[in-house]
């Protein structure tokens, strides 16, 4: 009973240690694609819809700014990627 128990607790050290990690082939192959929109000349503010707030030439390109103090929204035109999206992420 003991080289029974002894030899359990060995074979249980053994491929207890051992990491297991199942894998799948899938059939189908999947692609990500990725589209980068980018909103930084003046004719592509100027699509958009102003509200209290208007696009300047600057030195280093162009920039919003505000018509008087307070707050004021620019909404960006429809953006839309060449093919069908499921996410979207937004950076300035």
């Amino acid at each position: 009973m003991k080289k029974i128990l002894s030899l359990g607790l060995f074979l249980g050290l053994i491929l207890g240690s051992i990491p297991f990690t199942p894998s799948v082939n899938a059939k189908t192959k999947s692609e990500t694609l990725a589209y980068d929109k980018k909103i930084e000349k003046m004719e592509d503010f100027k699509k958009g819809k102003f509200e209290k707030v208007k696009v300047k030439k600057t030195e280093k390109g162009v920039e919003l700014e505000l018509n008087q103090e307070g707050q004021g929204n620019y909404i960006t035109p429809e953006i839309k990627a060449p093919f069908g999206a499921t996410h979207i992420g937004l950076h300035w």
